[in-house]
């Protein structure tokens, strides 16, 4: 980038020996999100101190399989390839006036659809995600599966809000899912995170997996039961036990 060009964004955090924190430079609208690294040296470089510029993100795919990483709502130029031996790969924004969440799906095929938004600037934490096929994300009477990536995002100084971020993909645990969904009813029950656009349908009878699509969004569902495209009954937050009365809108 040419000095002319950048702008100075506000970083978090203060000066501080061995101090990261990050320095968000953009131009137009694509831009270097970096991490900044201050510490001073030893031995005969005890009076230098060091300023280490890096990717304020790095992904790690632990999935086993090859991903596709973009930002939301981005160009196809703009999508970023996570191979399945690939750790440590910075990623940057492609439009830092954007909103600043990710996607993910798997490569190689065109059936796997974008994940929902996973907020990695202004979440840490551990988090699950669903990957779906396209015929899937359609709301469907089928028995329908998803794969559960579980993450997490971490700064990568101990104790420090302000330091690098790695955002780390790993397998599916089947046996834990975040939430499962089970149907004791007569009717399909359909499901949506409030302030998304994907609906479950959860058939009669049936167990199934379930993570939000916006893994660092309120985890509140909608649901009803009837047809998909009709209005949801209740809205519920994913905690406690509750007793609810939800109107059928086709028997």
């Amino acid at each position: 980038y040419d000095d002319g060009d950048l702008e100075q964004g506000h970083g978090g955090g203060h000066y501080a020996e061995g101090h990261e924190l990050e320095a968000p430079l953009f131009t137009n609208k694509r831009g270097c999100h970096l991490g900044v690294n201050i510490a001073t040296g030893s031995g005969p470089l005890s009076q230098t101190t060091f300023f280490t510029f890096t990717p304020f993100f790095r992904m790690d795919n632990q999935t086993g399989e090859d991903l596709l990483v973009r930002q939301r709502y981005s160009r196809d130029e703009d999508i970023m390839a996570l191979r399945a031996d690939m750790h440590g790969q910075a990623f940057q924004w492609s439009d830092m006036r954007a909103t600043k969440r990710v996607q993910i799906k798997f490569a190689g095929s065109d059936e796997w659809a974008w994940s929902g938004g996973i907020d990695i600037a202004n979440h840490t934490g551990e988090f699950f995600v669903p990957l779906s096929k396209t015929r899937d994300r359609k709301a469907t009477k089928k028995r329908t599966q998803d794969y559960i990536v579980r993450g997490e995002v971490k700064n990568t100084e101990r104790g420090s809000t302000d330091s690098m971020r790695m955002v780390v993909f790993n397998k599916e645990d089947e046996k834990f899912p975040p939430y499962l969904l089970l149907n004791a009813c007569n009717e399909s029950v359909n499901v949506r995170q409030v302030g998304t656009n994907r609906i479950v349908v959860v058939q009669p009878g049936i167990i199934r997996p379930y993570a939000c699509e916006e893994p660092f969004s309120a985890h509140r569902i909608e649901f009803w039961v009837g047809e998909p495209g009709h209005a949801p009954s209740l809205s519920l937050r994913l905690m406690g036990e509750q007793a609810v009365d939800v109107r059928a809108t086709q028997v």
